[in-house]
């Protein structure tokens, strides 16, 4: 497991360095906190409930990011205890201020995935694509701002992925 964090570190680090960029900066440093709180599947949730052709999407949505976040934060990471990488290994570098929770999973990936996988599943298109790009953007988003491990992103997004999966078939049954 200790050979598995120090990768996962390293991975971390380079990536950091490979995509380090003023204009990237100030990009994921907006773009991260959009996904607050899961404020902009909040936001988008909403929108697609507001047409009937849509509507199903929006709900089932709002199912999954509720239940990404319970699982996510409050049995995962209240579990797990995993400490943010910045807080273990000085040569990562934290573009936000620092987060009061703990890093495995990401939160942000999990819900971020499990909403576009509700998108792709029930709307499909390009409204899935799109909703898809937004997603994985914010699930790198947080290796680059330096608040998650990539294992914590990868772990969150295949969390989200399945939750989205299994409230889509729970409503479809």
């Amino acid at each position: 497991m200790e050979r598995l964090e120090l990768y996962d570190a390293r991975l971390l680090i380079a990536i950091q360095q490979l995509f380090k960029n003023k204009y990237l900066d100030k990009f994921f440093k907006i773009y991260t906190h959009l996904g607050d709180a899961g404020a902009i599947w909040i936001v988008l949730g909403l929108a697609f409930m507001s047409f009937k052709q849509t509507r199903r999407s929006g709900v089932l949505m709002i199912g999954a990011l509720i239940t990404t976040w319970l699982f996510s934060s409050y049995i995962l990471k209240t579990s797990l205890k995993r400490v943010r990488p910045y807080e273990k290994h000085k040569e990562v570098r934290l573009l936000i201020k620092t987060q009061k929770d703990t890093s495995f999973p990401s939160g942000h990936a999990a819900s971020s995935i499990a909403c576009a996988t509700v998108v792709m599943i029930t709307a499909g298109g390009s409204i899935g694509i799109l909703c898809l790009v937004l997603a994985l953007l914010m699930a790198f988003s947080r290796i680059y701002v330096g608040v998650h491990y990539p294992l914590d992103v990868i772990v969150g997004s295949l969390l989200g992925f399945i939750i989205a999966a299994l409230t889509c078939l729970i409503f479809y049954l």
